[in-house]
């Protein structure tokens, strides 16, 4: 739609060692009136059988002419293995109730629970169920069908809002390319896009 006011990119990447897996992100949103970008540090380790997370996040807002404020997050997440076929993830963010401001305007805390069924190799059935602080949980379901070995088709929907989803994802070599469009409740379609480069041998 041409807003590149409302443009988003992020940049992340994970590095394992022998005690675990380290992370680092970094995201920025908005132009140059209205900005918000973060930091994120992520730490995470297999805790018998158990995929256990945290991240340290640290959050700048800045509004041209009225300055900025920063706040520290603190975010938790498990991924609890319960057979083959299923798993179930938890996880919540902004756990600390970090403030920004004067006003003391907490950051969106954000709660959820969902698992995740693969009856076949190639297919994955996921469900969870997110709630935000003051906001309406959204029960959200999605799949995934590899339907050669190097393509992904997939799509999704949620409610509160209500919002349908669809994409594919592309794998070849060491890179992984993955395109995704969804309805958005007031600029109709919302574009994303993101390439992931693997540079270890597991996929």
């Amino acid at each position: 739609f041409g807003l590149s006011e409302l443009s988003n990119g992020a940049i992340v990447g994970m590095v394992p060692f022998e005690f675990g897996n380290i992370g680092l992100g970094i995201q920025h949103f908005g132009f140059e009136l209205y900005r918000e970008l973060s930091f994120t540090l992520g730490y995470s380790r297999i805790i018998s059988e158990v995929n256990v997370g945290i991240n340290l996040s640290y959050n700048n807002v800045s509004i041209k002419n009225y300055g900025s404020s920063s706040a520290i997050g603190f975010d938790v997440g498990l991924l609890i293995p319960v057979s083959r076929q299923v798993k179930i993830g938890m996880a919540a963010t902004n756990l600390n109730s970090p403030t920004l401001g004067s006003t003391n305007e907490e950051l969106g805390r954000m709660f959820s629970l969902g698992v995740s069924y693969v009856p076949i190799q190639e297919l994955v059935l996921a469900l969870d169920y997110v709630k935000e602080i003051e906001q309406e949980a959204s029960p959200r379901f999605g799949l995934e069908y590899w339907a050669i070995e190097s393509v992904a088709l997939r799509t999704g929907v949620s409610d509160e809002p209500t919002s349908y989803s669809a994409g594919l994802g592309i794998r070849y070599s060491m890179f992984q390319i993955d395109y995704t469009f969804y309805t958005h409740t007031e600029f109709v379609l919302t574009h994303q896009a993101s390439i992931l480069f693997n540079f270890g041998d597991d996929q």
